[in-house]
């Protein structure tokens, strides 16, 4: 294992919002992550908190639909999750989180093509009613309150400076002895892989000039042409856009929501 304990900075524990502390484990996994670990080599409690914190994200915009659909229903976060929950102290957001899981088992091949489809709208929300749920408890079981002091108090803690942070992790990625091909094999499975979508945002890109930051979140709400349909949001080095999928057409749409393109996506692969 690469990094069997969590990393943040000193900053961030002296902080006093609670929320920092949080922040920073995400930077460090992140970064992590990003310059060649695999999920495997790090500190599952690490791994536990950044997942938590990504699921409390997603279902406070927008509900557990919203968490499910971004994260493709990944086991593996999924696990991170469970696993994460009773750790924090978050004993009702775990019985909650259980009946999330349940239900997801529960529908069959069809169900989550339909729901990934974006077909979501126009039948019974497979979660209806456990949102709401989590929203009432996370007033009285704050998960950024428990998450926050879970990394404070925990036994295998490492706190750096943050001007030393980067430098020390990027000497653990320089162990990784096949640190290189790691990425190569990466870069190749990404691209042989990408999803539409992706290659969708790529085209766009190309086409404005602008340089892919990051594509953000995918919104199965967003509301075109009076339908519901499955909007992309992107970072770019412009700043932020979201793209609706029409076919042989992708409409572009600026920070505001406001459309601001069309552009012709013929020649992306329709799988």
């Amino acid at each position: 294992m690469l990094v069997d304990h969590i990393v943040v900075s000193r900053e961030s524990i002296r902080n006093s919002d609670v929320y920092a502390v949080i922040e920073s484990n995400i930077s460090v996994v992140n970064y992590l992550l990003e310059e060649g670990a695999e999920p495997g080599e790090l500190s599952p409690d690490a791994l536990g908190s950044y997942y938590v914190d990504y699921y409390l994200a997603e279902v406070m915009n927008g509900g557990i639909s919203q968490f499910m659909f971004n994260c493709s229903g990944d086991h593996q976060v999924l696990d991170h999750i469970t696993y994460a929950l009773p750790l924090l102290g978050a004993t009702g957001h775990a019985g909650l989180f259980s009946e999330v899981r349940a239900r997801w088992d529960a529908m069959d091949a069809e169900e989550k093509r339909v729901f990934f489809d974006g077909g979501l709208f126009n039948s019974p929300d497979p979660f209806e009613g456990i949102s709401d749920r989590v929203y009432e408890l996370n007033g009285s079981e704050d998960l950024i309150e428990l998450n926050s002091a879970f990394i404070r108090n925990h036994p295998n803690l490492e706190v750096i400076r943050l001007k030393r942070l980067e430098a020390h992790l990027a000497g653990i990625i320089r162990t990784i002895p096949d640190l290189a091909a790691r990425l190569a094999e990466r870069e190749r499975l990404a691209e042989e892989n990408k999803p539409r979508y992706a290659r969708i945002i790529d085209v766009i890109c190309e086409e404005y000039g602008m340089e892919l930051v990051r594509i953000t979140a995918g919104d199965p709400g967003f509301i075109h042409e009076g339908e519901e349909r499955v909007a992309w949001h992107f970072l770019t080095d412009h700043g932020h856009y979201s793209m609706v999928d029409m076919g042989e057409r992708a409409v572009v749409f600026d920070d505001d929501g406001d459309e601001i393109a069309v552009v012709d996506i013929a020649r992306v692969p329709t799988g």
